[in-house]
C-alpha cells in the first residue's frame, strides 16, 4: 500500500491539467450526509452501583427511565452557579432505519465531540472507545448496518476525571467539563469510491481535501489542494478529479485531472494546483472567502464530492511583529471559555455565531479558544467575521508521563490540526499543556506534530514554555519585566521595580492579562495608587451586579494591564476572559468577564469596543464611530465620569448644558492605546441626563445618553439575537433580557428584584421562571422547539404589569 501511494504521489505530481469548460456532470450520485441530532435516548446514571459495574447491561434499564432528547445535548441541567457539577456515566440511544439505496455504499458515523471517554456499539458490536471530549471520531459502520431490521445506536460516556486525558481533577479545576453528546452527529453514505474523512483517514498531512497556500499576493494565489482518495470497493476504478473554485455564486476557476486508476482496497492522494488571478484575500476587516468544490468523476457521473471553505491570505510572523497580507498589524484580543450557564457545553451552532459576533462587536479582532478546541461552528464563525483564533488543545496544570497520556496530547494537537486545518482564521496551534510542566523533549515532539500536519510556512506552533514553539504566549502575572515592542515607547516609571523572566527573541503573544495580577496583586504597575482600597474593590473579577464603582474598576484595571503589554514587543493579547465563568474548585463564577454569564456588557466591554477604529464599519457586528457613559448617574456616582469613544473629541452635556469639549486622556495609563478614554471631572452631583456626542473631523458621528433613574415603570424584553435569527428544529437556544426600566425609557440598574417569565408555543425556559435582575435585567435561557408559530414571552414583577414579546419565524 505504501509503495502504491508512493507512485500515486509522483503519477500525481507530473500530471497535466486541463480546464473542463462546460463540463456536464450527472449530479445523482447517492453519496450524502444526514442530521443525526434528533430522536436520541437518554439515561444519566445517578446509582453508584451503575457506575462500578464494569459490564452493566443497559436492558435492565426500565423503559420509563430513558427521556427522549435531541442534540447538542448535556447531562444534567445546572444551576447559573455550578458548585456540583454532574460527573458520572451517561447512556444515548439511537434507532435508524437504513434506506434500500445505501446497499453497496459505505457507512460513516461521525460524532463531533462526546465528553469524555465514549464508547459506541451498532446492533450490539463494539465500533469503538474514544478518549477526548472535544474533537470529533467516525466510525465505518458499513458492515454492521442492518437493511431487515431497523439499526440501533447506543453511546456510553463517562466524563470522570481522567488520567489518560487530563487535566488535573474537577475539584481543583479552574474551569468545568460538561458531560454529554454536546455537539452534532451526522450519518454519511457514500460510494465505494470516495473522498476520505479527514479524521477517519489517520493520516499525517493528508485525508479529505487539504489545501495550503504556496504563494499569496494581491496580483496572484497559489491553492495546493492534495485530495485523498480510497477505492473500498473490489475492483479497480477509474477516475478523474474536478476542482472547481466559487467566490460566492461565481466560479473564478476549474481544474481536472488526467484519468487515474485506483487499485481495489487501495487509497492515494491527487496533488493539484491553482493559480487565482487578482484573488479578493481574506483579513480581519475583510473576510473574503472561496468554495472549493471537489468531485470525484467516473464516466462523466460524479461519483463523490466535497465542499471546502476557503479564505486565501498571508502571515508573516516574527520577532519585531505580525503582518496580514503585508499590512501590520496588533491584535486586539480576548480568551474565550465555551460554557452557557445552564446547559454547559450544548450550545447550539446559532449561539456559537452570536457568542462569535459578540466578541467581534466588543473590538477584538483575536480570540484564544482556552485551553480546549471549540465548536466547529464557532470557527465557522470566526472565518465569517475576521475573527483570527488561537486554536488551544486542552491542558492546565497537569502533565503525567505514562506513555497513554503522552500518545493521547499528540494524538488531539493532530487531530485537532487536521480539523481545522482550513479555517483562514487559525493564527497558530497552540499544540501546549497550559501552565504545565512539560519536559523539552516531549515540547518537541509536540512541535514536530504541529509542522508534520501542515506542512507549510503558514504553519505556525505556539506554547506557553519559552522553549521549542514558533510563539512563545506568555500571561502578563508570570511577565513583569517588560521586552520592548518599539523603540520610542515611554517606560513607565513605577515599571522599573518589577523584575522577571525576559521574554525569548522570538515571536510573542501575551496570552493572558488584566485579571490574575489584580485577583493576586503580584504584578500591577500602579498598585500603590490604590493602596486604600480593599482587595476584592481592587479586582478584576466583578460581577455585572456589582456596581459602578467595581466595574470602574475593572475598567481601569483592563487600561493598565492593556496599555502596558505595548511596552513589551508582543503583536498580540488576550484580555482574560470574554464571559463570566464556573470553575470546578469554586463555588462563585470567575467574574473577571467583560460580559456576564448571560451575555450582557459591563463598562470593561466598551472600553475595549472604543479600541476599534472608528473607520471599520460591518453589517455583522455593531461597528463604526462609538462612544459610551460609564456611569449610573445617580447620588454616590463617580464625580470624575469617565467616557470611552473612538472619536477624536468628545462634548459633555449635563441636563443640557455643555460642560465643554475634551480630547482623550494622555497619561501612563493610556499613553499607548489606540483610544484613550475621556474624563469630565465635575464638581457635584446633579440629578438628570448626561449627555455625550463624539465628533470626527468636526462632525458628531456617536452620541450616548444616561439619566439619573427614576421609579419603577414597566419591563421592556429583549431577544439577543446578536446577527442570527432564533431558528426552529436545531434545539437552538437564545437568551431572553428583561429590563426594568423608568418613565422615560432608562434602565434602573438595581439587582435582586425578582421578575416572573412564562411562555407560549413550542419553546421552554432553561433555568428557572423565576429571576432576580442583576443591574435593572433578569435573563432567561429559551430552547427553542420545532416550530416558532405563535412562541411568545412573558414578564411580569410583583409591582410590574406583564409584558410580551413574540418570536418572529424568519
Amino acid at each position: 500500500m505504501k509503495k502504491t501511494l508512493v507512485l500515486w504521489g509522483l503519477l500525481c505530481l507530473t500530471v497535466t491539467f486541463a480546464v473542463c469548460s462546460n463540463q456536464q456532470l450527472s449530479e445523482s450520485y447517492s453519496a450524502t450526509t444526514l442530521n443525526f441530532n434528533k430522536q436520541w435516548q437518554f439515561y444519566r446514571s445517578d446509582n453508584i452501583a451503575e457506575t462500578v459495574t464494569k459490564n452493566f447491561d443497559i436492558s435492565s434499564i426500565e423503559a420509563t427511565a430513558w427521556v427522549q432528547v435531541e442534540l447538542p445535548h448535556t447531562t444534567r441541567i445546572e444551576p447559573k452557579v455550578t458548585t456540583d457539577q454532574w460527573q458520572g456515566l451517561a447512556w444515548y440511544k439511537k434507532s435508524f432505519t437504513a434506506e434500500p439505496k445505501w446497499r453497496g455504499k459505505k457507512a460513516f458515523l461521525r460524532f463531533e465531540a462526546a465528553m469524555n471517554k465514549a464508547e459506541v456499539w451498532v446492533n450490539n458490536k463494539k465500533m469503538i472507545s474514544h478518549h477526548g471530549g472535544y474533537l470529533p471520531f467516525v466510525i465505518d459502520i458499513s458492515s454492521v448496518l442492518s437493511f431487515d431490521q431497523p439499526n440501533e445506536v447506543v453511546v456510553k460516556l463517562d466524563n470522570r476525571d481522567s488520567l489518560v486525558t487530563g487535566p488535573k481533577p474537577l475539584n481543583r479545576l479552574d474551569f468545568n467539563m460538561y458531560g454529554g453528546l454536546y455537539r452534532n452527529v451526522s450519518l454519511t453514505i457514500k460510494n465505494q469510491l470516495h473522498i476520505t474523512d479527514e479524521m477517519f483517514a489517520d493520516k499525517v498531512a493528508s485525508g479529505g481535501v487539504y489545501a495550503s497556500f504556496p504563494r499569496v499576493s494581491s496580483k496572484e494565489a497559489e491553492i495546493a489542494v492534495k485530495t485523498h482518495i480510497k477505492n473500498d470497493s473490489k475492483e479497480s476504478q477509474q477516475f478523474k478529479v474536478l476542482q472547481q473554485l466559487f467566490f460566492k455564486d461565481t466560479k473564478v476557476l476549474e481544474q481536472t485531472s488526467k484519468a487515474l486508476s485506483l487499485a481495489a482496497g487501495q487509497d492515494t492522494e491527487v496533488l493539484q494546483s491553482l493559480l487565482v488571478a487578482t484573488p479578493k484575500l481574506w483579513s480581519t476587516s475583510e473576510p473574503n472567502l472561496y468554495r472549493l468544490v471537489t468531485h470525484v468523476v467516473g464516466e462523466a457521473q460524479v461519483v463523490d464530492k466535497k465542499q471546502t471553505r476557503l479564505g486565501i491570505r498571508r502571515f508573516e510572523i516574527t520577532k519585531d511583529g505580525f503582518k496580514l497580507n503585508g499590512k501590520d498589524m496588533f491584535l486586539r484580543g480576548v480568551n474565550r471559555h465555551q460554557e452557557y450557564p445552564y446547559i454547559g457545553y450544548a450550545l447550539s451552532d446559532n449561539a456559537q455565531y452570536r457568542d462569535a459576533v459578540k466578541i467581534k462587536a466588543a473590538g477584538f479582532d483575536f480570540v484564544r479558544l482556552s485551553h480546549y478546541p471549540q465548536s466547529p461552528a464557532f470557527m465557522d464563525a470566526a472565518d465569517e467575521l475576521g475573527l483570527l483564533v488561537l486554536n488551544d488543545i486542552l491542558g492546565w496544570q497537569y502533565y503525567s508521563d505514562s506513555q497513554a497520556f503522552r500518545q493521547h496530547v499528540i494524538k488531539t494537537c493532530r487531530d485537532m490540526i487536521r480539523r481545522d486545518r482550513s479555517h483562514p482564521a487559525v493564527l497558530a496551534w497552540e499544540c501546549s499543556l497550559n501552565e504545565s510542566r512539560m519536559p523539552e523533549e516531549f515540547i518537541d515532539k509536540l512541535n514536530a506534530a504541529v509542522h508534520e500536519e501542515c506542512p507549510s510556512d503558514q504553519c505556525f506552533s505556539a506554547g506557553w514554555k519559552d522553549y521549542g514553539y514558533d510563539i512563545y504566549v506568555q500571561a502578563r502575572q508570570h511577565r513583569l519585566k517588560h521586552a520592548r515592542h518599539k523603540k520610542g515607547k515611554k517606560k513607565n516609571k513605577k515599571q522599573g521595580k518589577n523584575k522577571s523572566k525576559q521574554p525569548s527573541n522570538k515571536p510573542y503573544i501575551v496570552s493572558e492579562y488584566g485579571d490574575w495580577e489584580y485577583h493576586a496583586m503580584n504584578a500591577g504597575l500602579n498598585q500603590d495608587n490604590w493602596s486604600d482600597l480593599k482587595a476584592a474593590d481592587r479586582s478584576s473579577r466583578q460581577l455585572l451586579s456589582s456596581g459602578e464603582k467595581r466595574l470602574l474598576q475593572q475598567a481601569a484595571n483592563i487600561q493598565e494591564s492593556h496599555n502596558d503589554n505595548f511596552n513589551s514587543r508582543a503583536f498580540a493579547d488576550g484580555y482574560w476572559v470574554m464571559f463570566d465563568y464556573n470553575r470546578g474548585f469554586s463555588a462563585d463564577l470567575e467574574s473577571s468577564g467583560i460580559m456576564s454569564i448571560d451575555r450582557l456588557p459591563k463598562y470593561g466591554y466598551f472600553f475595549f469596543q472604543s479600541q476599534r477604529d472608528a473607520s471599520e464599519v460591518s453589517e455583522k457586528y455593531q461597528s463604526g464611530p462609538m462612544i459610551f457613559i460609564a456611569s449610573e448617574w445617580q447620588q454616590g456616582s463617580d464625580l470624575n465620569v469617565r467616557i470611552f469613544s473612538n472619536c477624536d473629541q468628545v462634548e459633555l452635556f449635563l441636563n443640557g448644558k455643555s460642560l465643554g469639549m475634551q480630547k482623550p486622556d494622555q497619561n501612563g495609563n493610556s499613553n499607548n492605546l489606540a483610544h484613550p478614554p475621556f474624563t469630565f471631572n465635575l464638581d457635584k452631583f446633579e440629578q438628570g441626563e448626561l449627555k455625550a456626542l463624539g465628533y470626527i473631523d468636526g462632525k458628531v458621528t456617536a452620541h450616548h445618553h444616561i439619566a439619573t433613574p427614576e421609579a419603577q415603570f414597566k419591563i421592556e424584553l429583549e431577544i439577543d439575537e446578536s446577527g442570527k435569527p432564533i431558528q426552529a428544529g436545531v434545539n437552538d437556544t437564545v437568551f431572553v433580557y428583561a429590563r426594568i426600566v423608568d418613565k422615560n425609557g432608562n434602565v434602573i440598574p438595581v439587582s435582586g428584584e425578582e421578575i416572573s417569565f412564562a411562555v407560549e408555543g413550542d419553546i421552554s425556559v432553561v433555568n428557572s421562571n423565576s429571576v432576580k435582575t442583576e443591574a435593572g435585567i433578569a435573563s432567561v435561557l429559551i430552547r427553542v422547539g420545532n416550530s416558532l408559530t405563535g412562541t411568545v414571552i412573558k414578564a411580569q414583577s410583583q409591582i410590574l404589569s406583564q409584558q410580551s414579546i413574540k418570536i418572529n419565524s424568519k
